[in-house]
């Protein structure tokens, strides 16, 4: 699948930020200033480099500061949780919100990819083959999700142990469908 007007990245922004808190008590993660701007406005305008338009930041109960920063933006929308469910039940909250249809974009709210992301982007992943994650070499790192690879040098699968030689990136296509099958469980 690749970009297309109608492409809608959904960003991850609704974490808790619990390492980094101690440092910014009151800031969301994604929010925290990088000189003029936030890490996340940052963000978004990398992704509109690639020719993505449309956003959707999946945020947690507290929307005020996210709304004081892209109340006026005409291409970023925020969906919020009265309740926690995660990575999982945060997506599939958006894709009902959103209506989506078509296969779309998760981003980690948190995440900066060096060089260029043109090939995951655009190229052309046939519907049937998603999802599709970016992974990244790692020394066995279980906290960001851990991969080994199985057939081919292309094809992970999350695992633990020390087979595992990539974790994911915090970059994938998803398809609507996929999510339909999500039990959403609250508290997280």
């Amino acid at each position: 699948m690749a970009i297309n007007k109608n492409t809608t990245t959904l960003i991850l922004a609704g974490g808790l930020g619990t390492r980094i808190s101690p440092l910014f008590p009151h800031i969301p993660k994604p929010l925290i200033q990088f000189g003029e701007k936030t890490f996340l406005e940052l963000q978004i305008e990398n992704f509109r480099k690639y020719g993505l338009n449309k956003f959707a930041l999946l945020i947690g109960p507290n929307s005020s500061p996210f709304e004081k920063i892209f109340k006026n933006s005409k291409d970023v929308s925020l969906i919020s949780e009265n309740e926690r469910t995660g990575t999982g039940g945060a997506i599939a909250n958006a894709v009902k919100v959103l209506g989506l249809q078509n296969p779309f974009l998760v981003a980690n709210g948190d995440t900066w990819w060096h060089g260029n992301l043109n090939e995951f982007l655009n190229t052309d992943y046939p519907i049937e083959k998603l999802p599709c994650a970016l992974a990244t070499r790692s020394k066995n790192e279980k906290r960001y999700g851990s991969l080994k690879p199985i057939h081919t040098s292309h094809l992970y699968q999350f695992a633990d142990g020390d087979e595992c030689s990539h974790s994911f990136a915090g970059l994938a296509w998803l398809k609507p469908d996929l999510i339909k099958h999500l039990r959403i469980v609250t508290g997280k």
